[in-house]
């Protein structure tokens, strides 16, 4: 009997935990042997709960047999650990993945260098800007980055790094069928397309509040560090880096304002022995030989100012000074906050206000709640 359809029949035995699967696969020698042992055998095992012996006695393979069949039709494939592209560190966690689902191009996990990049959904832009940065930079560089997408930190790092046409994996807490969050699907398309999104949980499995920190030891497990950016005194984020501490992997953390809250957990995990990152070197430090080796990303040819210029068509760009034309244009893009601008101009603050209100004056940009502003199209 297939041994990849028994894998999957265990992997979806609720009352049985991760760690236990593995050890009943150890224990009876391979998947086949649990499957076609007696219930006398499980009820034997006194590791093992009433529900877990139980369920361990249903031997229908009906929806397993629906996971395989669904797979192929959505085209996700199964990896066991009996598969090349199967990422081995996953095996040797202290609850080990048995079956993982994949859509994309899977990466040779011997020769890429991953960091995973986590924090709140609720970012500040502070923390957004920060990840953008970082998580681009990193991706420029030949880092993999890999994270949850799930609102916030996680999907802004993906999206960086995508953006400069980095490599990035993408960790998911329910099937692979539908991005989560919905609007996350533009997203979803982009990374199963340059990169491959993974799931312990088969298509049609929702995501179920329990999923996210099991889901987290996957994504700790296939990176070779974690980075914190900005979280609160309790997230998800921090059991991430908690697995990556336990497995003795480098740990990051990017410090933030000891007055808010959503600071508070990346400044806990500095204070009890994490690193500090206050720009890409400090991590790329950490791995001396390895990031010497690495292949950057090919960078697009640079535009100049000229063509940019050309391509906005504004004419009353033309009379700007200098800095008041690269905030122009930078805000011809997008709306964003005063700090987004300053990491993207390369301005400081008191140089951006002493510009913005001229931009406001000429009519050219408008302020927005929360320091954010906008270009205003010219009037016809």
């Amino acid at each position: 009997m297939d041994e990849k359809l028994l894998k999957i029949w265990l992997s979806e035995k609720s009352s049985v935990s991760p760690a236990k699967k593995a050890m009943l696969i150890d224990y009876f020698g391979s998947a086949k042997a649990l499957y076609e042992a007696g219930c006398e055998a499980y009820k034997n095992i006194g590791e093992l709960s009433k529900s877990a012996v139980i369920s361990l006695c249903d031997k229908s393979l009906g929806h397993a047999k629906k996971i395989i069949s669904d797979c192929s039709a959505l085209g996700i494939r199964i990896l066991t650990d009996e598969d090349e592209d199967f990422p081995e560190t996953l095996s040797f966690l202290s609850s080990p993945v048995l079956v993982l689902y994949a859509r994309g191009r899977i990466p040779h996990w011997e020769e890429i260098l991953s960091v995973a990049v986590v924090g709140t959904r609720r970012a500040s832009e502070y923390g957004r800007v920060v990840t953008e940065r970082i998580s681009g930079e990193l991706a420029e560089a030949g880092v993999t980055i890999i994270s949850g997408m799930a609102a916030g930190i996680d999907s802004y790092a993906l999206q960086s790094a995508l953006r400069v046409g980095g490599s990035v994996i993408a960790v998911m807490g329910c099937g692979l069928d539908t991005a989560y969050p919905v609007q996350n699907s533009r997203l979803m398309d982009e990374i199963v397309t340059e990169g491959c999104a993974l799931s312990e949980y088969p298509p049609y499995t929702p995501p179920s509040k329990q999923n996210f920190p099991e889901r987290n030891r996957i994504i700790s497990g296939l990176s070779d560090g974690v980075l914190a950016v900005e979280a609160p005194a309790k997230s998800g984020a921090l059991i991430t880096a908690n697995y990556a501490r336990e497995t003795g992997k480098p740990l990051f953390a990017v410090p933030g304002n000891i007055f808010a809250q959503m600071s508070k957990g990346t400044n806990n995990l500095i204070k009890s022995g994490a690193n500090a990152v206050t720009c890409v070197q400090d991590i790329l430090d950490a791995y001396p030989i390895r990031s010497k080796n690495l292949t950057p990303v090919q960078r697009k040819p640079k535009i100049t100012e000229k063509d940019e210029i050309r391509n906005v068509t504004d004419t009353r760009i033309d009379g700007l000074s200098g800095n008041e034309k690269k905030v122009a244009m930078l805000l011809f893009e997008k709306d964003m906050h005063i700090e987004e601008i300053c990491a993207r101009s390369g301005l400081t603050i008191p140089e951006l206000n002493a510009v913005l209100p001229l931009l406001e004056i000429e009519g050219i940009i408008s302020k927005l709640p929360g320091s954010r502003y906008r270009y205003l199209a010219k009037e016809k």
